[in-house]
């Protein structure tokens, strides 16, 4: 009579969890991008809750989020053990300037033009809910879109 005994060994990742908040009203943040160096990652759900299986370890975490700041934290994987990380991103405010689409060579703020320039503001792109450049530049007064050019007062290109 024979036995075989068979021995796997398997190597399940233990799990890293938290809860990705804002850092002054405290209230979850749904779909922030938890990235490892690997390029790996998850995004945290409704509730802000994240988790993902990693095998036991050091890793960096990096959380980002648009409009808030950047955040990496370290995190240390024991064996048998789950590591919990709770995470509070400060938002960051950002102040974008008046974008100028010419057909000059170099750059140039509006103040500075010679030429008729025509502004789309962004209530006219949120009030028409425009999915594309093209949508949008057809509201400007003169301007026509025909088979992806644009032709300004009866000239055309862009």
């Amino acid at each position: 009579m024979f036995v075989f005994i068979f021995h796997f060994t398997f190597s399940v990742g233990q799990t890293i969890q938290g809860k990705v908040t804002d850092a002054n009203t405290s209230e979850p943040l749904v779909g922030v991008n938890i990235i490892f160096e690997d390029f790996t990652g998850t995004s945290s759900d409704i509730n802000g809750n994240y988790e993902i299986q990693k095998n036991p370890g050091a890793y960096t975490l990096t959380f980002k989020f648009l409009g808030y700041e950047d955040l990496k934290r370290q995190v240390i994987v024991q064996k048998g053990e789950n590591a919990v990380l709770d995470i509070a991103l400060e938002n960051t405010a950002l102040n974008i300037e008046t974008v100028v689409v010419s057909a000059g060579k170099f750059e140039q703020k509006i103040e500075e033009t010679t030429v008729s320039v025509e502004v789309i503001k962004p209530s006219l792109i949120e009030s028409k809910n425009t999915t594309n450049i093209q949508t949008a530049i057809e509201q400007v007064p003169g301007v026509t879109v025909t088979d992806g050019q644009a032709n300004i007062r009866g000239g055309s290109g862009w």
